[in-house]
């Protein structure tokens, strides 16, 4: 393959990455703001229902981000491999892309697993806490 074609993979890759990371988020807010501030959150079988529910979504979700950074990093294989074979007059540019074999791809696991822990921990614990802060006689 040319550079150019598995540029244009390599963004698609990343593309994918980036998207998947954007639906992560929306849903974390979103279930965040659904557990905190809806009354009907304070029953513990809706937070169990919440808690396991997100606990699928975030297997599929890492499951597929994984995947991705791994087809980001054999591609930056290919890449380095095409680039020392090519004929790149910019010397930057051709050390830049001879280096990427060489890189690791980075594990998305560490972080999106101590951020579902946060919002499990939230689900189970904010209801409770914000419903005896509302409930709390107030103060003079």
């Amino acid at each position: 393959m040319r550079l150019p074609e598995l540029f244009d993979i390599l963004r698609g890759y990343q593309g994918t990455s980036l998207t998947l990371w954007n639906v992560y988020i929306g849903v974390v807010l979103g279930l965040l703001g659904y557990a905190i501030t809806g009354k009907h959150a304070l029953r513990f079988s809706v937070r169990l229902l919440l808690a396991l529910g997100f606990v699928l979504f975030v297997w599929g979700n890492l499951t597929f981000l994984e995947r991705t950074q791994r087809m980001v990093h054999a591609v930056s294989v290919e890449i380095g491999a095409v680039a020392q074979e090519s004929r790149i007059e910019s010397d930057a540019l051709r050390d830049e892309l001879e280096t990427l074999h060489k890189r690791q791809p980075s594990s998305v696991a560490k972080l999106h697993l101590a951020v579902d822990a946060i919002v499990i921990a939230l689900i189970f614990m904010a209801p409770p806490l914000i419903s005896r802060y509302e409930n709390a006689p107030a103060r003079a």
